[in-house]
């Protein structure tokens, strides 16, 4: 049926012309690629995954993980709350946190992608610990574990990589 309505299409399109043309048949259109296959789920916390260019951030996904390796290392935290049906966050994960300024800064952090998008029970919780009240936000958290800025709302690539110098030069 699909063949059959894109050749009538063409057909049609073409019969308003002054010149002649001579139109095939049919018109074959390829089947949809398969989608890919779905990840399948992993227990426990996942490791912080690499980066996917050599500028990206190397975001942990479970706070109590980025917590503990903050203090096993002695290093401040990036504290990244998101969620996907928030406008800003896609325009600051596509301009402030992958601007080089910004990226060069934030590997003195451990950074943690807090993701609220489904408000699950370490989202909340993780939500409820570092005062959110506006997604985005960035919170700081110094080596010493101690809140050291608090960012909310969308900021450009400037105020965050200034903040992020701040609190760990």
């Amino acid at each position: 049926m699909l063949r059959q309505v894109a050749a009538l299409s063409v057909a049609g399109a073409v019969a308003g012309c002054s010149a002649a043309v001579a139109l095939p048949a049919t018109v074959e259109i390829p089947p949809p690629s398969p989608a890919p296959p779905e990840p399948s789920a992993s227990p426990g916390p996942a490791p912080p995954r690499a980066p996917d260019r050599a500028d990206d951030i190397a975001w942990e996904s479970s706070a109590p993980a980025a917590r503990a390796r903050a203090e096993r290392a002695g290093l401040p935290m990036i504290v990244w709350v998101r969620a996907e049906w928030a406008v800003p966050v896609i325009v600051m994960e596509r301009s402030a946190w992958r601007d080089p300024r910004v990226v060069a800064a934030a590997r003195r952090f451990v950074a943690l992608r807090l993701d609220v998008t489904d408000a699950g029970a370490e989202a909340e919780a993780g939500a409820k610990r570092y005062d959110v009240t506006l997604v985005p936000m960035t919170v700081l958290i110094d080596a010493k574990g101690r809140r050291a800025a608090t960012l909310p709302g969308m900021v450009d690539a400037e105020t965050l990589a200034a903040a992020l110098a701040k609190v760990a030069p």
